[in-house]
């Protein structure tokens, strides 16, 4: 039996993540944003989303983003050597000299893997993305 696979990210991966990470209409928004803005993977098994990621490329600056499932998050290792083995090569791949990510403000085990990714803490990005909530802003720099 296969273990876990990393294909390309579609849309329609987002439905399968569990718990729901956005709601129809938010997702249908995300989808039209972020897939034509960089690459993207989803980490699939057994034919189900575990969880979905890639990177917003803005000249030589890349936007990190992800969206885990629980059954995911409940597997660090998996996740944190899929996430190690990825960046640097797409890093790599892009030729970037920073990459950004965010987590949110009351998120601490985000925070605490973001930093074992090397990620260094930047700002609090208040209203982060339009919304009401408060997050915190990390940066690889890389030059």
């Amino acid at each position: 039996m296969k273990g876990p696979q990393i294909v390309a990210f579609e849309p329609a991966h987002l439905i399968d993540i569990d718990p729901p990470v956005l709601l129809n209409g938010q997702m249908q928004r995300f989808a039209a944003a972020y897939r034509p803005a960089g690459p993207a993977f989803t980490l699939v098994e057994k034919g189900r989303a575990l969880g979905c990621g890639g990177l917003i490329l803005d000249g030589k600056l890349g936007h990190a983003w992800a969206f885990l499932s629980d059954a995911l998050r409940r597997r660090p290792q998996l996740l944190h050597r899929t996430v190690r083995r990825a960046l640097p090569a797409l890093i790599e791949h892009y030729e970037l000299e920073a990459v950004t990510a965010e987590a949110h403000v009351d998120f601490a085990a985000a925070q605490l893997w973001l930093k074992r990714l090397g990620f260094e803490f930047e700002e609090i990005a208040p209203r982060f993305a339009g919304t009401t909530e408060n997050y915190v802003r990390y940066k690889i720099w890389l030059e």
